[in-house]
């Protein structure tokens, strides 16, 4: 018989290469994940309070607190996980904050505020406003401010800016809201003279419920003709301060009586009661706010874009300064905190050369510092973490470890 060796020879492994293809696919699939990552402050967090606001207009901040505050803070104790129910009452309005366990599910934890609430809206005095239920939500803070000045008409730049500015920046992918403060806002305000009104024995309500039925638009069903059906509906909205003047408040032995009877009906702007200003100067503000799931750098550099092209276009009329930007306090941090984690990775490998002594050792670590941190990302990009101070100062620690 012949003997023979059926076994296969084993293929030898060069360890070094593949130790180092592994290394550079480490750092690829990092440095990948790493352009890909979001920016961020902070990590998304679920704060475990929510805020109910109720408006109560013209009314005491004593009389609010008594009829309003008092009735919903009872409402909403009794609501799941409550931890603390605190509340402010000002002139017209009440703000209440119920803190809740820190496993609470808010969804569920505001929709439940919601339905006690609604247990006692009979019981509230007439004329309070339907309360306003609020999350916790960092995403409603803007993050983005600038002012608009260099124009003598504060109430032309308003305009300017509801007209002009707000549609262009509401369009912005990742804008949720554009709010506008300052200027001159105009107001139709109806004066009306307290002796014609004793004369012709009209009160104030009555007046308040003229407007109210004369500005309305009605739908007034459908007419059909020749196969086709058209939407038929009354306008009846002001168009003019002249439909004002002329609106029917009583009807009378002494005949109609009509609010230019009664009053004067001026086209003029809102008292001002907050003052905006651009280096000294009265100005127009406006802030952005972002969606809850959009990204606040990114977000940011689509509003600079636009902020460029306004310049372009509107330079020579008006003068744009930002004021605010969350993007760039982002920026700062994450850049600190890298700095941080490079300069205590040298700091680490300068240690371990003093204390071992040996170069070769120290070279190694020296290496595998950056590649472990670098993969990292990787992990970071698959788990959907941001890059934001605390993931990144977690990596920073981990690192000097």
């Amino acid at each position: 018989g012949v003997n023979r060796d059926m076994s296969i020879p084993r293929m030898a492994v060069n360890r070094p290469v593949t130790v180092w293809m592994l290394t550079i696919g480490l750092i690829v699939i990092g440095a990948v994940s790493m352009v890909r990552l979001p920016l961020a402050l902070l990590p998304d967090i679920n704060y475990p309070a929510a805020a109910v606001i109720v408006e109560y207009p013209n009314v005491g901040p004593w009389e609010v607190e008594a009829q309003v505050t008092r009735p919903i803070e009872e409402a909403i104790a009794t609501v799941s996980n409550v931890t603390r129910v605190t509340s402010v009452t000002e002139a017209g309005v009440a703000t209440i904050v119920a803190q809740f366990n820190w496993d609470t599910d808010m969804d569920f934890a505001t929709l439940e505020m919601r339905e006690r609430i609604d247990l006692i809206l009979g019981y509230l005095p007439d004329g309070v406003e339907r309360p306003r239920v609020f999350k916790f939500d960092p995403s409603m803070s803007p993050i983005f401010q600038f002012n608009i000045g260099g124009q003598s008409d504060l109430g032309e730049a308003r305009r300017f800016a509801e007209d002009v500015i707000k549609p262009r920046f509401e369009r912005i992918e990742g804008v949720a809201s554009v709010s506008v403060d300052g200027g001159w806002e105009r107001e139709i305000r109806i004066e009306l003279d307290q002796m014609r009104l004793e004369q012709y024995n009209i009160s104030i309500d009555l007046v308040r419920q003229a407007l109210m039925a004369g500005n309305l638009n009605f739908p007034a069903g459908t007419v059909t003709n020749q196969g086709r059906e058209f939407l038929v509906r009354t306008i009846g909205e002001f168009a003019s301060l002249e439909e004002i003047a002329k609106t029917v408040v009583h009807v009378g032995p002494a005949g109609m009586v009509r609010i230019e009877d009664i009053g004067t009906v001026r086209d003029t702007f809102k008292p001002e009661t907050r003052l905006t200003r651009l280096n000294g100067q009265p100005s127009v503000s406006i802030s952005l706010q972002k969606e809850s799931e959009a990204n606040t750098v990114q977000v940011s550099n689509r509003i600079w874009q636009e902020v460029e092209r306004l310049r372009d276009e509107f330079g020579d009329e008006v003068e744009i300064q930002v004021v605010w930007d969350d993007a760039r306090m982002i920026r700062m941090s994450v850049r600190s905190v890298l700095e941080n984690g490079l300069i205590g990775a040298a700091a680490a490998t300068l240690v371990l050369w003093v204390f071992l002594g040996a170069l070769a050792p120290t070279i190694t670590v020296a290496i595998a510092i950056p590649v472990a941190a670098v993969a990292t990302f990787f992990f970071l990009y698959l788990f959907d973490v941001s890059l934001n101070m605390l993931s990144l100062g977690g990596l920073a620690l981990g690192v000097g470890m």
